[in-house]
């Protein structure tokens, strides 16, 4: 099974407000104000009831996550993605993540912990911080971090080669809209897997745990073309093989 990656724009204070807040006194959602693009809209008209859609979706998300069970990855982190795309814009890649780097000194420079962002109390199931199976949260980078992970990359040629081919096939594109998004917001960045799953047909929409409208459309417009000429190509080379088989049997009739 692939991994579907999205990184979420969020702040040290939004994950404590949007999540475990709301966890300790549920009463807060009625406070908070989802985010419903306009491009969702036909009208204003219709602004009303998307967003008390959304929040009640939220509100679900919030009352299911005090039921989860299993790591911190599996559980909290993987939550907080969701309740993000609630609130902010989010960033899809599909097959690239930051956690399949293999370097320790990559996460001591660029990412923060979660045992310096969970109140400790939520802390009892922590795993590690990386992503290591679907369905789960990944690596947080500060705003800090964030801002000075851009730096780098256009400075040292060793990370920015690394990255390159982590993120292949244009995806680095869509990599460096999230990086920029949130320095230009002052957030962090948070990686998870499976917040949204797009599908390689176009006339299908893709699956979201939160509001696929706040996911940028690129990374998913990019997936379902390289989905595509994935299916031309084995289309193409099943017709090879199928032309080939009737060579050899008009050669020699069988």
């Amino acid at each position: 099974m692939g991994y579907d990656i999205s990184y979420h724009p969020i702040s040290e204070t939004q994950i404590q407000q949007w999540y475990f807040d709301v966890l300790e006194n549920s009463n807060l959602i009625n406070k908070l104000k989802v985010r419903v693009p306009s491009n969702q809209l036909e009208d204003e008209s219709q602004r009303d009831d998307l967003e008390e859609f959304y929040l009640n979706k939220y509100k679900e998300t919030i009352e299911y996550s005090k039921t989860m069970e299993g790591s911190f990855s599996k559980t909290h982190a993987y939550i907080i993605a969701i309740t993000q795309g609630f609130f902010e814009e989010f960033f899809y890649t599909r097959g690239a993540a930051l956690s399949f780097i293999e370097n320790d000194d990559f996460f001591d420079k660029y990412t923060t912990s979660w045992k310096e962002i969970a109140p400790a109390k939520y802390l009892e199931n922590f795993d590690f911080d990386r992503l290591d199976e679907n369905y789960s949260g990944g690596v947080y980078l500060s705003s800090t971090q964030v801002e000075k992970f851009l730096i780098d990359y256009k400075n040292d040629e060793k990370l920015k080669s690394t990255i390159d081919e982590l993120f292949s096939h244009d995806r680095i594109n869509v990599f460096l809209r999230a990086l920029n998004f949130a320095k230009g917001k002052k957030l962090g960045l948070l990686e998870a897997t499976e917040v949204v799953e797009p599908h390689p047909n176009f006339n299908e929409e893709p699956s979201c745990y939160c509001n696929l409208f706040n996911c940028d459309p690129q990374g998913i417009t990019l997936f379902q073309m390289t989905a595509m000429e994935q299916i031309k190509e084995a289309m193409k080379q099943a017709e090879q093989q199928k032309e080939k088989k009737g060579f050899w049997k008009k050669l020699f009739g069988k």
